[in-house]
């Protein structure tokens, strides 16, 4: 007996196993399909795709729902749901599938500039802008009287 399934098929179990909250690992998949890790890995292989490849397309269309899901409060706990570590992964994750940071990504969608957010998405650190006149070779500090000086 052959089994038979397709991408989609691949790509709904990964992403039952995140929601779960569960790793969603080659031999986890394999057991949702009902086949072997080497069979599902080379029916993966003959459609052309590998299956972390297949992982990142579930992380990434998750993590793009729930970037503009109103009740998701933090780019962190969105990583946390997708399964990863910490925030800084899943912006560097999120980055190479899309070309943005999540935080620039959800303001985008929303209207927003993300030039407006005070903190910053993944450290919860204020953002430190310069104004636009200072020359960034010769930065402007202030010494301890207040006035200003310039580095040479």
């Amino acid at each position: 007996m052959t089994t038979t399934f397709d991408v989609r098929d691949v790509e709904a179990a990964i992403t039952d196993l995140v929601r779960e909250g569960a790793d969603p690992t080659l031999p986890r998949v394999a057991r949702r399909l009902a086949t072997t890790k080497r069979t599902l890995q080379r029916r993966v292989s003959e459609l052309g795709r590998h299956f972390r490849d297949c992982v990142d397309a579930v992380r990434h269309r998750l993590a793009c729902e729930l970037l503009l899901a109103e009740d998701e409060p933090s780019v962190t706990a969105i990583a946390f749901k997708l399964g990863y570590a910490a925030g800084r992964a899943f912006a560097r994750a999120f980055r190479r599938w899309s070309g943005t940071v999540p935080s620039a990504y959800r303001a985008r969608a929303s209207g927003a500039d993300a030039d407006d957010e005070p903190f910053g998405a993944l450290t919860g650190r204020p953002v430190v802008r310069l104004p636009r006149d200072v020359d960034r070779a010769g930065l402007r500090d202030l010494d301890e009287a207040g006035s200003e000086r310039h580095r040479a």
